[in-house]
């Protein structure tokens, strides 16, 4: 009896191995979901019912990242440039900020490390182009960077856009750091025919990622549909989405050092861009930065 009993335990424990080594080989066909297919067809009609196009392929899905330190870049040396230039006039100098009033414009130099710069009615800071078709713009604004050492080496284009009722030229350049766009520092640019007009600056110095934080990023689908939540535009004036991109952003904080969370960035109809952070799904801002 108790050989009996043996051979049948030994028998239920080759069983139990042979069904669970099988159950492991096998692939799973449960549905747990609507397929990524379905996901996107149903974002199409939810797109179209809100009367709003999607003019942009989709990025590749980010699965998981973590906040990002930064603190403000050295100005300093950039404002000096600026202001070798120029004959400095005179200098005002306020709680957040120093004017410096020159022969041409006013630079700004804020705590924060925000640089702003305004020409003088019939003054410019640099030379203009005879004429300012797109690639005319372009080539004056980049003489104007590289002269004045602007890009820290890791800004690009971002966008050029002309303005209809000026025909001046807006140029955005953007920070990135290890391969992805730190959207808080960046270098704005106006100009027209006579030529810059004036720029806006504000650098970062990335110190690094929260090791061993990192967290589920909310799929672009989700994202997308925050954005419609935001847009409300069931109307029948038609708006576009222009560009779609994952990176960080935070407002500027007049601080040593903050954290920025990472997220998904929208342009509509080249006027405006929504930050929708990557984690919450919350709105950070919605910036017009086309008049």
């Amino acid at each position: 009896m108790s050989q009996a009993k043996s051979i049948l335990i030994i028998a239920f424990l080759g069983l139990n191995i042979f069904l669970g080594y099988h159950l492991w080989l096998e692939p799973q066909t449960t549905v747990v979901g609507p397929t990524q297919q379905e996901e996107l067809e149903r974002l199409e009609k939810e797109l179209a019912e809100a009367n709003v196009q999607l003019k942009v392929s989709l990025p590749r899905q980010v699965q998981r990242s973590s906040f990002l330190t930064v603190k403000p870049a050295e100005f300093e040396k950039i404002a000096e440039r600026i202001l070798s230039a120029e004959e400095e006039l005179s200098v005002q100098r306020e709680e957040d900020r120093n004017i410096y009033i020159t022969e041409k414009g006013r630079l700004s130099v804020h705590r924060s490390g925000l640089i702003t710069y305004e020409r003088c009615s019939g003054e410019i800071l640099d030379d203009g182009a005879t004429t300012m078709e797109k690639d005319d713009a372009l080539e004056l604004i980049e003489g104007f960077i590289e002269r004045y050492e602007l890009n820290p080496g890791s800004a690009a284009l971002d966008y050029l856009l002309q303005t209809p009722e000026t025909g001046l030229w807006q140029a955005r350049y953007t920070q990135s750091y290890q391969g992805l766009p730190l959207f808080t520092g960046y270098l704005e640019v106006v100009a027209g025919r006579e030529g810059v007009r004036e720029f806006a600056l504000y650098w970062l110095e990335p110190l690094e990622f929260q090791e061993g934080n990192e967290m589920e990023v909310i799929s672009i689908t989700v994202a997308l549909r925050r954005l419609l939540e935001e847009l409300e535009t069931y109307s029948n004036e038609e708006t576009a989405v222009t560009n779609i991109s994952f990176g960080f952003y935070s407002k500027e904080y007049d601080a040593q050092k903050w954290e920025m969370p990472p997220v998904w960035r929208f342009r509509v109809n080249d006027t405006q861009t929504y930050y929708i952070n990557a984690f919450t799904g919350n709105l950070e801002e919605n910036v017009q930065h086309i008049p």
